[in-house]
């Protein structure tokens, strides 16, 4: 029995599909709008990693990070899921697929996938750093 009749004849674990900046990078997302994070003209760029992404950052210039964010928030929201993410979720259609992303944006769920875990958060939602409670 190959790999992919195991998951037609009823496999229940789920299959992992893991992805990442590549996903992005097809060319139905225009990169002005959502740039990937290590591009040569990418996010980091002109961002220590450390003074927007890191506990410390947040504790030195909390308007920073925010501005920071909110400009990746905006630019998902802005954004249509590819044809990368649509046939992810096509898969996920046929088979029993757990996604794991390390991408911040909702572009697989939009897109149609419901078992998604994103590695780095969800730019989505956003965590009250002293009650804990999430906002989306």
């Amino acid at each position: 029995m190959t790999p992919i009749s195991r998951f037609k004849h009823g496999r229940t674990e789920p299959a992992p599909e893991t992805n990442g900046c590549r996903v992005q990078r097809c060319r139905a997302v225009r990169r002005e709008r959502h740039p990937t994070f290590r591009d040569s003209n990418g996010l980091w760029e002109n961002h220590r990693v450390e003074d927007v992404a890191s506990p410390g950052g947040w504790r030195r210039d909390p308007a920073l990070v925010l501005r920071f964010y909110e400009l990746r928030f905006r630019g998902v929201q802005t954004t249509q899921p590819n044809e990368a993410h649509r046939s992810i979720a096509g898969l996920q259609a046929k088979f029993n697929v757990l996604n794991i992303t390390q991408n911040i944006d909702d572009l697989l769920e939009r897109a149609g996938c419901e078992n998604v875990v994103h590695l780095h958060g969800l730019i989505t939602r956003r965590k009250c750093e002293f009650h804990h409670d999430i906002f989306q």
